[in-house]
């Protein structure tokens, strides 16, 4: 049996380490999700829970989601023995850390971007916070566009094919949804919530690209 076929098999080590690593990311990132959404639920106010839409709520569990992963992604940018914990390695090449920790940062920030969208999104209209809701939202996508064009500047040919891949694949699924969603909608059958829209997008982005760059190993 040739070395490749027993490091990638579907037995192999690598793959298996590989997906330890996602259950044990799944299992941090839904704990985590769960008590910052308890948090930003007992800063809404008692009568949060009932006063939440189900997309906001949703938002909410975007935002703990996002906010969990960014700050983890940031940490280990900084930190050499962290990003060797979540590698599962002893000690990682300095050079192969020299070149993750400036993508670990820009990836990081961008989330941590994303999470403060998906905070101001979910504040309910009547806590009077529209004057804060709107600039605090331009200045999260002005940071994420920042950090995506950092990241996509520092890429390698791999890891910007898997970005076009995954953007076509993203493209593709969101024309789907919306024109099928669009005629639901207008016929009575679904609601268009616009909450309900900008994460339908946003999920449509972000699962074909995880996908992606799980499969291609990155």
């Amino acid at each position: 049996m040739s070395e490749s076929s027993t490091m990638d098999g579907p037995g192999g080590p690598d793959r298996r380490r590989r997906l330890a690593r996602l259950a044990y990311g799944a299992f941090v990132g839904g704990v985590m999700g769960f008590t910052l959404t308890a948090l930003a639920l007992q800063w809404l106010g008692t009568a949060a829970p009932a006063t939440l839409t189900l997309f906001q709520g949703i938002a909410l569990i975007i935002t703990a989601a996002t906010g969990a992963i960014g700050g983890i992604m940031v940490a280990m940018s900084f930190s050499r023995r962290l990003y060797n914990i979540e590698n599962q390695s002893d000690e990682s090449d300095p050079e192969e850390y020299g070149d993750a920790a400036p993508l670990l940062r820009f990836a990081g920030t961008g989330l941590l971007a994303t999470a403060v969208q998906f905070a101001a999104l979910a504040l309910p209209p009547e806590r009077g916070a529209g004057d804060i809701v709107l600039p605090l939202i331009m200045a999260a996508l002005l940071v994420q566009l920042w950090a995506n064009w950092q990241l996509w500047q520092r890429s390698d040919e791999l890891r910007r094919a898997v970005t076009l891949e995954g953007a076509a694949i993203a493209l593709a699924a969101i024309i789907l949804i919306i024109s099928l969603w669009a005629p639901l909608a207008i016929y009575g059958h679904v609601g268009f919530d616009p909450l309900a829209v900008v994460i339908v997008i946003t999920l449509a982005n972000l699962v074909p690209s995880l996908w992606i760059t799980h499969r291609r190993g990155l």
